[in-house]
This record gives C-alpha cells, structure tokens and sequence, in this order.
C-alpha cells in the first residue's frame, strides 16, 4: 500500500528560488511526512545511470536504497530540499519523518548522505553553520554526524563495513567520478526491488 503525504505540507518557492516543502501547521518530532513511492529503478555498475530527462527528472528526485537501487516519490518527498542540519529524516528505506519538533512555516529539508553512498557530489549552498560545503554520499558523513543521525538514516546504509572515508571537500577528489551518461537500466516493481 502506498502512503500519502501528511496533509499538512504545502509545496513553494524558497527564498533561494527553488521549490522546496514547507510546515503548514507545528510538526512533533517522529511526525511522518512524506513518502518515495514511485517508480523504482535498478542498474549494474557505477557508470550506468538512470533517466533525467522533463518533465521528471527521476535522477535529481530519486533516492537510493541499495547498491546500484533508486527510488522516486509520486509526491512532495521530491521536493524535500538538502540541509547539513537537517530537521528530518529517513525511516523504512522510503518515508521522512520529523527528526525535532517543527514550526509553522519552516522549511522540511534532510540530509542526502541519509541516503545515498554513490561518488556523485554537489556543492552545498545549504546555509547552515554546520555546511560541509559540499552533498556527498554516507561514506564522507563524518562519524558525530552519523551518531547525531541515528534512527534516521537509511537501513541499507547502517552496515559496519561502510566505512567513513573522509570528510568530502577533503578527501572527494581521490575518489571522484563524473555523473555518468545514461546506461542501462530497468524499472522494477516494489516487490521484486525489496526481495534482492
């Protein structure tokens, strides 16, 4: 059964000029919010890649939940913006849920090294005082960081052979490839992405 976005969120424009997803009433912490559930892809190795092109971009919305797995979302969790202090979280591979109380009006944004441990970077305009200047894979997601995270980070991350690396903006370049052409890849149904 697919979940439906907390009513209680209402996607708009941010003050930076893109779209992002807002609180429209007080949030508690552990409040669901949001949830990836649209189509899923699967490909075979680092140089392949998944579709980008309009009207959905799924390679700019679609979260990973395994190795070479991505998910997108049907609704507002596409729209959830990158913070380095993040106010919410992943839960059950899929759903965002509150990590802290919420207020009226403030932007719903999480952490994307959260869920994704490709070599793929972009430079972080997040704002925060903790900005790490650079969105990175888990890999780079300094080990307080992760601990500060706990319960809210992706399950398929959480294995203690993934090792931390390096923080990104030191240690990136040893390790970076460009985002790759469009390659092979394959839509799948739920049941099969979470059976493999």
């Amino acid at each position: 059964m697919k979940k439906h976005d907390s009513h209680f969120l209402k996607r708009r424009e941010t003050s930076r000029g893109d779209l992002g997803v807002f609180a429209t009433r007080p949030i508690r912490r552990g409040t669901f919010l949001a949830s990836f559930n649209g189509p899923i892809f699967e490909w075979t190795t680092v140089r392949d890649s998944i579709p980008n092109e309009g009207p959905y971009y799924h390679r700019d919305h679609a979260i990973q939940f395994g190795e070479f797995k991505a998910r997108d979302s049907v609704g507002l969790a596409r729209y959830f913006n990158h913070s380095c202090s993040p106010n919410a979280g992943i839960r059950n591979l899929f759903d965002i849920h509150a990590m802290r109380d919420i207020k009226v009006g403030e932007e719903l944004c999480w952490d994307y090294a959260m869920t994704e441990d490709t070599f793929w970077s972009m430079k972080c305009q997040c704002g925060s005082p903790d900005c790490r200047k650079l969105i990175a894979g888990y890999r780079f997601l300094p080990p307080a960081r992760r601990w500060a995270y706990k319960g809210f980070i992706s399950e398929w991350l959480l294995d203690p052979h993934r090792p931390f690396v390096g923080h990104a903006v030191d240690a990136f370049e040893r390790f970076r490839y460009p985002i790759p052409p469009l390659g092979p890849f394959r839509m799948i149904g739920e049941r099969e992405a979470l059976a493999g």
